[in-house]
């Protein structure tokens, strides 16, 4: 990555900056597992590489006291190349008819431009809206691996398009007094081409394009859907009612929704899976170098589906929190700190996934880790 910033008459702040990525992925995993062999009977070798790379340019421009205006764009460049997918016989070495083999290599351009306005109206209340646009390519483990869960198929999908992003949002920050700040904002999104795991059938019996699903299995493949829309508020209060206090609660309400599937028109009006409509978080926080640092995080995350047909639902959940620190001098180093923290607290069971045939994956019980941190 590299960045260039100018403030130019006092006025605008110019940035400009391109940064470039290369990815190479591949998975060597053995498959189909023979009750008669006692053995697994493929032998699957899949992946590829990707370039991306990317420039943008923003200017943030200060027209009059109390306004300000930021213009920007970014430019991306996507390519997919030596990608294959081969499997064969574990035991003859023979590569099976239905292997893909190599496939054809890709690339794409994008343009993402953002239009942001905030107003300074008192010097308690500031108004912010923005437009944007947005790109996202497919990653190699969607285009090229499939992968299985049990009885659950997911096949890729070299066939992808990259997803893009239309959206705005608009939202108000306000000083309640000096020590309590609330933030409000209300965002729009609409997504053209969506990546999802799309039900093709349910076992027992052979389902394209996963081919054999065991009974109570099911076979699902990555597939761009028309278009998706999310929608929803995100609220943030702060409260300091002492030095060393803070006191935070955040919500976050996002509405999702499949707006069209002409190839699977049984999702359009559902939810998008695996994303909740409800969040909410609870924190507090006691600063104190001299002694000890202190914090404590609720965070509850409200039901959700597993599946795009909405049929598989995991449950809400709340958990607990705890992260105590303090700082330590530490010769020859900018800063030193002693820290432990506690995920999980009260060792909270929730589900985090759910195959068709009812096994549940939960979350990460009680944790607990530390360690010292330094910076030199």
């Amino acid at each position: 990555n590299l960045q260039w910033s100018k403030q130019i008459h006092q006025a605008h702040l110019l940035t400009a900056g391109t940064d470039l990525r290369w990815i190479d992925g591949e998975t060597n995993e053995d498959a189909t597992f023979s009750q008669t062999l006692g053995d697994f009977t493929r032998r699957r070798k899949a992946g590829g590489e990707q370039f991306l790379a990317g420039a943008y340019l923003q200017d943030i421009f200060t027209p009059a006291p109390g306004w300000q205006v930021t213009v920007a764009g970014r430019l991306d460049s996507w390519q997919s190349f030596n990608a294959s997918r081969v499997e064969k016989n574990k035991q003859t070495g023979a590569i099976t008819p239905t292997s893909p083999g190599s496939f054809s290599d890709r690339d794409e351009l994008a343009f993402s431009p953002k239009v942001a306005l905030l107003y300074h109206a008192t010097d308690q209340l500031s108004l912010r809206s923005s437009f944007y646009k947005g790109f996202r390519a497919p990653t190699i483990n969607e285009l090229f691996r499939p992968f299985r869960v049990r009885n659950d198929i997911t096949e890729a999908n070299p066939d992808l398009n990259p997803e893009r992003l239309i959206g705005g949002e608009v939202g108000a920050d306000y000083t309640f007094m000096s020590n309590l700040f609330g933030r409000l904002t209300a965002f729009w999104n609409e997504v053209k081409d969506p990546v999802v795991n799309v039900t093709k059938g349910i076992g027992p019996g052979t389902v394209a394009p996963c081919g054999f699903v065991p009974a109570g299995g099911v076979c699902r493949q990555r597939e761009n859907l028309d278009r998706t829309r999310i929608r929803g508020i995100e609220a943030e209060l702060e409260y300091r009612p002492f030095l060393r206090w803070t006191f935070t609660g955040s919500y976050l309400y996002n509405h999702t929704e499949v707006l069209s599937a002409p190839n699977q028109p049984d999702l359009e009006g559902k939810r998008i899976a695996q994303v909740p409509r409800h969040q909410f978080a609870l924190k507090a926080s006691y600063i104190n170098p001299a002694l000890v640092n202190v914090s404590v995080q609720g965070r509850f995350v409200g039901d959700q589906f597993e599946d795009d047909l909405n049929t598989l639902k995991l449950g809400d959940f709340f958990v607990v929190d705890l992260m105590l620190s303090r700082p330590i001098p530490v010769p020859g180093v900018t800063a030193g700190e002693l820290f432990l923290a506690v995920e999980n607290l009260f060792d909270r069971t929730y589900e985090v996934s759910k195959t068709a045939d009812g096994i549940v994956t939960t979350g990460a019980p009680l944790l607990v880790h530390g360690g010292l941190r330094l910076r030199f």
